[in-house]
């Protein structure tokens, strides 16, 4: 949000400087209008209390930059020179090594500033420092990060967290799949993970459930779990006991979520946090703010056998829920009309028929252009944000595969998601060559979601002026040099026959 205008009051005292600039001071009415207003400026600091830092079982290979504090100021006017120090020096025996990210060092190690000038916003986020981890420290090895936030119109504001080294480092199951969900129905799915390091979590953790784009609503049913109000696929799960090495782990129950009605696919992901809370009235990870205590009796878990550990993959496992909703698209062909050496511009492209909705997982799929023999695209223009982009399709590989066959990704910035009903068209200028007869080419559609290959393939016809349809043979009378070639021709053809006979 942009800082509010100067009140009447403030311009007039601006004004009035002006005029005495070379005087060297402020008129009596002008100190007096600046001094109310910076009396009502205020800074404010939010920073996390505790904060876990990499899993120690990372050593030297881990990488944290996700400590975010957020400054904000209070009042009409603006603060000014506003600065915020971060005091890191009890990290350093933790870390392998800190760099400033969002802020920068000085002559002192540890130390970095933060600075926002006069053009602090009503609300702006930063992560001050980067760290590189160390090997051999232990988890629950801790430091304290502590902040001091100055304007020359506010009162200094001071702040600190507590960090500790996380881990071990927990690696949860395969990735689930739950399959044939009826849109709008309720599934259930059950959680897994393991600790396969030798280290031991002495503090508590949480299981935390999250959603991108239009995911399934969790049900909020257990007490030990706290849900985000705006987020209806977000969860964080407090276990209050240690992880011990070499257990796998499981939810003693399955957890309940519900399918959109119209996505044809939706997306859950979990995994462990050591992060610590405040309080659940304020309490947020990754910019979710978990403020809703679930009902029911409180989720537990249980030990599964050691041989049967999940294989190791990404610290943040996948639910692919797929449901019994599916997406058709159908190809849009077209015919390429003109004369040889004419540079046709022709839509081409898929429909959305619906009646599923595509999710944004980057599986919206493609269509392939193949142009018919004879002619050339010379471009497939279109404009993103103003600017122009010549091509937008992948053009033929020069060696290999079909030279006249253009590739489309669906999705992305070009057409973003699309709906039931909407189509998904480049414009493809193509050139006519020359007629080959019984040339043609074609277009198709390619869906992840797309359960009706009836329509996915389209004809790309091209009709020249002047030239025969179908690969007819055209025939017409010579005229000319080139009849009386002809006519002799025949004439000395005919002569020859009938001496033969003769």
């Amino acid at each position: 949000m942009a800082i509010r205008p100067f009140t009447r009051r403030w311009a007039a005292a601006a004004g009035a400087a002006a005029l005495v600039w070379g005087s060297g001071s402020l008129p009596a009415h002008a100190e007096s209008a600046r001094s109310a207003e910076d009396a009502q400026v205020r800074l404010a600091l939010d920073a996390p209390r505790m904060y876990a830092l990499y899993n120690a079982d990372e050593g030297a290979d881990a990488l944290d930059d996700g400590l975010l504090v957020r400054v904000s100021r209070k009042g009409a006017a603006p603060a000014r020179n506003v600065r915020l120090t971060v005091d890191a020096r009890s990290l350093t025996g933790l870390v392998g090594r800190i760099s400033g990210r969002h802020c920068h060092g000085g002559d002192t190690p540890g130390v970095f500033t933060c600075t926002y000038g006069s053009e602090l916003k009503w609300n702006t986020k930063k992560n001050p420092f980067a760290v590189r981890g160390k090997d051999g420290v232990r988890p629950g090895e801790s430091g304290t990060v502590r902040y001091t936030l100055t304007a020359d119109n506010a009162p200094t504001v001071h702040g600190s967290t507590r960090v500790r080294i996380a881990g071990p480092g927990v690696v949860q199951s395969e990735r689930l799949k739950v399959s044939d969900v009826r849109p709008g129905s309720s599934f259930r799915f059950t959680p897994a993970f393991a600790n396969p390091t030798g280290l031991r979590s002495d503090k508590g953790f949480a299981l935390v459930l999250r959603g991108y784009g239009d995911a399934p609503a969790l049900a909020r049913e257990h007490s030990n779990c706290f849900y985000a109000k705006k987020d209806p696929a977000a969860a964080w799960c407090e276990f209050p006991g240690r992880i011990e090495p070499h257990t796998g782990y499981r939810t003693s129950v399955p957890l309940t979520a519900k399918a959109d009605r119209d996505m044809a696919s939706q997306n859950l992901s979990y995994e462990i946090s050591y992060q610590e809370r405040t309080s659940w009235t304020a309490f947020e990870q990754e910019g979710v703010e978990f403020t809703e205590r679930g009902h029911g009796a409180p989720l537990t878990l249980e030990h599964t056998d050691e041989d049967k550990l999940p294989a190791p993959h990404d610290a943040r496992t996948e639910v692919r829920v797929r449901t019994t909703s599916h997406v058709d698209y159908a190809a849009v062909g077209g015919t390429v009309r003109g004369k040889a050496g004419d540079t046709v511009e022709l839509p081409l492209g898929v429909l959305d028929k619906g009646p599923g909705q595509i999710p944004g997982d980057g599986r919206e799929g493609r269509y392939e252009v193949t142009v018919p023999e004879g002619t050339t695209v010379t471009s497939i223009p279109y404009e993103i944000d103003g600017d122009r982009v010549d091509w937008g399709c992948d053009r033929p590989k020069k060696s290999g595969g079909d030279e006249r066959t253009f590739v489309c990704h669906l999705g992305g910035a070009q057409f973003g998601p699309l709906a039931p009903g909407e189509r998904a068209l480049n414009t493809f200028r193509i050139r006519i060559d020359r007629a080959v007869p019984g040339a043609r080419g074609s277009v198709r559609a390619f869906g992840a979601y797309d359960r009706t290959p009836g329509n996915d393939k389209a004809p790309l016809a091209v009709e020249v002026e002047g030239a025969p349809r179908d690969g007819g043979v055209s025939w017409a009378l010579p005229t000319g040099v080139a009849a009386v070639v002809v006519l002799a021709g025949l004439a000395g053809y005919v002569l020859v026959r009938r001496r033969r006979r003769a």
